[in-house]
């Protein structure tokens, strides 16, 4: 090895030597007597409020409007129209369905749920927010979801239950859209 002969690195070396982090040629190196510790800083004098602050009146605005707007987009699965439904969603919006691939566009989702809403009678459709965070014109909303529809001649309706994911942009106009819209059903109950 050649050795270097750059100043810096000569009094790194010589520091690191000295303080017994280097050994010099597999040699370990002495030990050296520990060094005054500098007394601890003084203790911190703020402390956190008990309680967080309150939402602003800007955010608990928003989330009423998107607790609306779910509530609408609920409300339209039991009784459309399809069109008003597929609406709610923001221009590039997308539904995710377990098992599918992504459902993008207000049209992509309209003609998904056309014949869906043609074979089926939704009876009853509730969702429940659980929490929603607003971060200026995004938002995130989670809750659960319960349906109960029933198919052609079928004598006993389906009851689905579930979770959700929305994603919520304001558009241009103030109004929220769905930007991304996750489902996730809960498993089948055991017969």
């Amino acid at each position: 090895m050649k050795p270097c002969h750059d100043p810096r690195f000569r009094a790194l070396a010589a520091a690191l030597l000295a303080s017994g982090a280097l050994a010099v040629a597999g040699r370990a190196a002495e030990p050296q007597a520990p060094e005054t510790l500098p007394a601890p800083p003084p203790p911190l004098t703020h402390t956190l409020p008990a309680n967080p602050p309150l939402e602003t009146d800007g955010e608990a605005q928003a989330k009423a409007e998107i607790e609306a707007a779910m509530q609408r987009y609920t409300g339209l699965l039991r009784t459309g129209p399809v069109a008003d439904l597929a609406a709610c969603y923001a221009a590039d919006g997308a539904l995710f369905q377990p098992g599918m691939e992504p459902l993008v566009g207000p049209e992509a989702i309209r003609e998904f749920l056309a014949p869906l809403f043609a074979a089926v009678e939704v009876r009853s459709a509730a969702s429940e927010t659980e929490a929603i965070e607003v971060f200026g014109a995004r938002a995130y909303q989670w809750g659960t979801y319960r349906q109960v529809v029933a198919a052609g001649k079928v004598p006993r309706p389906n009851t689905t239950t579930g979770r959700y994911v929305a994603a919520w942009r304001r558009d241009g106009e103030g109004r929220w859209k769905i930007a991304r819209l996750l489902v996730q059903p809960s498993p089948a109950p055991s017969q």
